[in-house]
Parts: structure tokens; sequence; C-alpha cells
């Protein structure tokens, strides 16, 4: 039987679709384990820094780099080599960042409360990794160094189809009252600052009766 020249050429489409697919998979593979490598390296070396303030640089960069990993990694896995799903990478991310910091969970809680089937582009999902990063990061090292129990609550929201809004909010010590979102000098959360600007969101805080940040941006 033979076949028309339309059908011919969708099928060449189709095969070259699939080639494509499986390219931009096994990018996104090799992307992952580079910055998995990356990240053991700068482990290791941090294992060998006898001054605890420079060792926790490395071990913040450490943990950046590894939350970035985790996008490629959900690229590689899902069959949407476009999309994130976001609602399933935060879950990930926000679960790996609470055990990475061997929190005792007879102390303090983590909770989790998303929307589901959040879609959004890797340009949005990379700076919302690395925003969650230091904001749950924030909270781990300083809400509760002091032993005390409480809550750490990660919070995912969309907002009339068209605004998505993040949430980090904790129960621990509070800030001092001198601090300012305008004037904050820790690495930290000008990067948070630097990646609100880069989705052209906004960055609100509450310390009403719990320490809570709330980032809205787009939805894309």
């Amino acid at each position: 039987m033979k076949i028309s020249p339309t059908k011919q050429a969708e099928e060449q489409i189709k095969g070259s679709l699939k080639e494509k697919e499986a390219l931009l998979k096994e990018i996104h593979h090799r992307v992952k384990n580079n910055l998995q490598i990356i990240s053991s390296l700068i482990y290791l070396q941090a294992q060998r820094i006898d001054d605890p303030h420079v060792r926790q640089i490395f071990e913040d960069s450490q943990s950046r780099i590894s939350s970035m990993a985790l996008v490629h990694d959900s690229l590689y896995r899902s069959d949407n080599l476009t999309m994130i799903n976001l609602s399933e990478y935060i879950q990930t991310l926000a679960t790996s960042l609470f055990y990475t910091y061997r929190i005792q969970s007879d102390l303090v809680q983590l909770r989790v409360d998303i929307d589901p089937e959040v879609l959004v582009s890797l340009e949005t999902a990379i700076p919302c990794g690395l925003i969650l990063n230091e904001l749950m990061t924030n909270a781990l090292k300083h809400g509760f160094a002091d032993g005390r129990q409480g809550e750490i609550a990660v919070l995912l929201e969309t907002e009339s189809q068209t605004k998505i809004c993040l949430i980090v909010e904790n129960d621990g010590s509070n800030l001092p009252d001198a601090f300012e979102l305008q004037t904050i000098r820790s690495m930290g959360l000008r990067l948070v600052h630097a990646l609100v600007n880069q989705l052209q969101g906004t960055l609100d805080l509450d310390r009403t009766t719990k320490t809570r940040f709330k980032v809205t941006f787009d939805h894309s």
C-alpha cells in the first residue's frame, strides 16, 4: 500500500520530535549529573575547612546547587519537557532541605500545603527553588537555633489563575526589631530579593504572629 507524501511528512515530523525529546531528556540528565558532581566536590572541600563560618558558606552553596539539580531531574523524569510541576518540585525540595539540616522532627515539624498541578517554565522553577532554599535555610538556621519547638510551613497557592504565591513561615525565634527587608545585608536574603526581581514579583514580610515571607509572581 502506497503511503501518501502527506503521511510520510507526518511520520518524519513525529520521528524528528521523538529524537529531539530524547536529546532534551539526555541534556537535562547530564546537567543534573554535572550539578550533583559539583555539589559533591563542594561538600568534600567543606569537610576540610576548620572555620565554621567559611564551612557554612560552602554548605550553603552546595544546597543552592542541589536545588537547581532537582529541577533538571524533574524534567528528565517528566513527559513534559517544557514545563515543571512546581507543586511536586516544592514538595520534594522542602522535604529534602528539612532533612539536610538534620532537624529533629519531635522538635520542629514541617508542613507543606500546596495547590496541585501548578505548572511553570524552567525559567520560573529555578528562581522559585532558590528562593525556597534561602527562606527555609534561614528559618532552620536561625528560627530554631536554640532548640526550641515549632513548625515551618511551606505553602504554594494560586490566585485568580494569574498569580502564584510561595509562602514560607515559621513560629521560631522572632526577627530583630530593627530588621527591615529594604536594608538587609545577608547574602541569602539579598539573593531572594534579586530572584524575586527576576520573576518580576513582590516580596512581603509579616511578623504579626509568625515570621511569614510571601513571594507573589505571575503564572508563566
